[in-house]
C-alpha cells in the first residue's frame, strides 16, 4: 500500500523526499542539505532507481525506508544497524561501504548489477 506522505504542492516544497532519475542531478541542483543528508539521499536514490530498473514497485515504509512486495529495506552506511526493522522477518539493511553481507545485511554495490 503506497503511503501518501506529501500531497499537492507540498511535494515540491520538500526536495528531501524527491528522487531524481540520476543521482548526479542532485549535485547540479541547489538543495541545501548537510553532508550526511546528502549522502543518505544519494544512497536512497541509487536504490530506488536500481529497483525500478527491474520493474518492481517500491513504496515508502513506516518502519524502514522502503517496502518492495512483502520485504522492508533500510538504507544506510556501514554502521547501520537492524534496530529499526528488527521486529520484521523480511527486513533487510542495505549498507554502503561494506564488501560482504551477513544476517540480513546486503552490500549496496550488489544492486548495481540490476541495471
Amino acid at each position: 500500500m503506497p503511503l501518501s506522505i506529501f500531497t499537492g504542492k507540498t511535494a515540491l516544497r520538500n526536495p528531501v523526499k524527491m528522487y531524481p532519475e540520476n543521482s548526479n542531478l542532485m549535485h547540479a541542483a541547489y538543495v541545501p542539505l548537510t553532508q550526511d543528508q546528502s549522502l543518505g539521499k544519494i544512497r536512497e536514490t541509487f536504490f530506488v532507481n536500481q529497483i525500478q530498473n527491474v520493474g518492481k514497485s517500491i513504496f515508502y515504509s513506516r518502519i524502514g525506508d522502503f517496502t518492495i512486495d512483502d520485504m522492508i529495506f533500510e538504507i544506510g552506511g556501514k554502521n547501520k544497524s537492524h534496530k529499526q526493522i528488527n521486529e520484521k522477518k523480511n527486513g533487510f539493511v542495505i549498507c554502503d561501504d561494506i564488501l560482504t553481507g551477513s544476517q540480513g545485511t546486503i552490500p549496496m554495490y550488489l544492486f548495481r548489477f540490476l541495471y
